[in-house]
């Protein structure tokens, strides 16, 4: 069993449709043992909120206390690839919402100009 709690991706700012290439951290547990693991993820965002998250690395079997199995006594490789792939449904809200204008003024908000006060005059 492996489990990665991705707890930050490595993005300022709201999502925009297209791939965006970026960072993925967070512990990575194979069985007992945890360490934190920071891989290269590309996510692809439709124009209907979509995403998906793509990611390949390597997890070195030793590291994580795993006995490496054999093939007629050879060893299997200690680094074994892993491949991460998931789509989460289409949610339109993920993009940041569009700026509403500001209202414009109605007549009666405005104040009509004052008339001066009349000059003095001698």
């Amino acid at each position: 069993k492996i489990t990665w709690k991705v707890g930050s991706i490595g993005l300022s700012g709201p999502l925009t449709p297209g791939t965006h290439q970026t960072f993925a951290s967070g512990p990575l547990t194979i069985r007992d043992k945890t360490q934190d693991l920071k891989a290269p993820v590309t996510l692809t965002v439709t124009e209907d909120g979509a995403i998906t998250v793509e990611s390949s690395f390597s997890v070195s079997l030793e590291s994580y206390g795993v006995d490496r199995p054999t093939l007629l006594f050879v060893p299997i490789e200690d680094e074994v690839p892993i491949r991460v792939k998931v789509t989460f449904p289409a949610d339109a809200s993920v993009f940041a919402p569009a700026p509403t204008p500001a209202p414009e003024p109605s007549p009666e908000a405005v104040d009509p100009p004052s008339d001066p006060a009349p000059a003095e005059t001698e």
